[in-house]
């Protein structure tokens, strides 16, 4: 790029760098200087989602309080002073307009408190007073949910579950709110050393019943731990079947965390896992194959195992499917949790069964019924 200069312009006291311009190679060493030299870390540079969360919590905080000092809401919200200050200039003109055209400011601070003590109010929140509060039963899920996390080991000394329960309780509307409990189920095994072995990737040995009553010394190779409401099982690798199943923790005895970790198999078995159908039953090759016709409300039923078949639906909804069962006796406990929602179509055996567990629990006798004291 050629630069044509006036005649006259002589008489010009120009700058150097117009009357002789650097060379490239010069400009590009410069420009190369300025591109090794690393950028300043910004504190406090959220995105876009985290900016709004964090204007979610002073406002917040802030209405919760009704005045806090900016130093203490920074070190509650963990922001800097700054950062609280640019938060409030935001919401000073986060206005919207009203159907009449007029422009409604929401947020409006007390700016002469702050000015002086530094302390932050809002003068005017009618919106955030008009904000609709959380209904009874979404303060029960949440409640419960934080119920659960207090009945586990790893949460039980820990003072902020109680606090989110305390404040989760303060918002609702009656004087003395409900308190409310989560207990899981009682489980026989060893939970935190379960856990222990899961998360140093180790293998464990133990005694365990299986659900024909048949009693064995296990080496399985830990990999996830799922309550099922008041039943807890373990997900594992078994060397034995080569396969992840499940144990039920309440027939696990004798727990022994072992110094091996898992195995390749293990571990490949563990990747494909997480791309299959999440299963709490895997069938097995002794398995029976049963026809069952559920109600919609029974779904659940057919979800706990595996399919060999498309199920067949009607116009009401219900489906029949065929699925795979291992120990049949223990369908007659399966069906009946379902009051009538899930029936037995085939085979004979399997609705015998059915039958036979239904009379025994009417009270009455029946010289085919087969007591099973450990049900899935």
């Amino acid at each position: 790029m050629f630069t044509c200069w006036p005649s006259n312009c002589g008489s010009l006291a120009l700058p150097s760098r117009f009357t002789h311009p650097p060379s490239c190679a010069t400009q590009f060493a410069v420009v190369s200087r300025r591109w090794r030299t690393p950028m300043p870390k910004l504190k406090n540079v959220l995105s876009g989602d985290d900016q709004f969360n964090f204007l979610i919590a002073l406002i917040g905080l802030i209405h919760r309080e009704g005045e806090i000092h900016i130093t203490a809401a920074a070190e509650r919200l963990g922001m800097s002073v700054e950062a609280v200050r640019k938060a409030m200039s935001t919401l000073v003109v986060a206005g919207h307009r009203k159907p009449s055209g007029a422009e409604e400011i929401p947020f409006n601070f007390d700016w002469d408190l702050f000015d002086e003590e530094q302390v932050l109010r809002f003068s005017d929140s009618d919106i955030i007073l008009d904000a609709p509060r959380i209904s009874t039963r979404q303060a029960a899920a949440i409640a419960a949910g934080l119920s659960y996390l207090k009945s586990l080991p790893e949460f039980a000394s820990e003072a902020d579950v109680d606090s989110l329960i305390a404040l989760l309780a303060s918002t609702q509307p009656t004087a003395s709110p409900p308190t409310i409990f989560f207990e899981v189920g009682t489980v026989g095994a060893d939970v935190g050393l379960l856990r222990r072995a899961i998360l140093a990737e180790l293998q464990i040995s133990c005694s365990y019943t299986n659900q024909r009553g048949e009693e064995s010394v296990r080496s399985l190779e830990p990999f996830r731990l799922d309550p099922r409401g008041a039943v807890w099982y373990l997900k594992a690798y078994c060397p034995i079947s080569r396969q992840i199943k499940s144990f039920r923790l309440d027939r696990m005895r004798q727990i022994v965390l072992g110094e091996n970790p898992w195995s390749e198999a293990a571990r490949q078995a563990f990747a494909e896992f997480d791309q299959e159908e999440d299963r709490l039953y895997v069938p097995g090759e002794s398995d029976t194959d049963v026809i069952v016709e559920v109600d919609p409300e029974a779904y659940e039923l057919v979800s706990e195992f595996t399919t060999i078949s498309e199920p067949n639906s009607s116009s009401s909804g219900v489906i029949r499917v065929t699925i795979k069962v291992g120990h049949l006796p223990n369908l007659g406990h399966l069906i009946a949790k379902y009051g009538g929602a899930a029936r037995v179509i085939s085979p004979p055996v399997a609705r015998e069964l059915v039958r036979n567990y239904a009379l025994s629990a009417l009270g009455q006798k029946s010289n085919d019924f087969q007591r099973i004291e450990d049900e899935d």
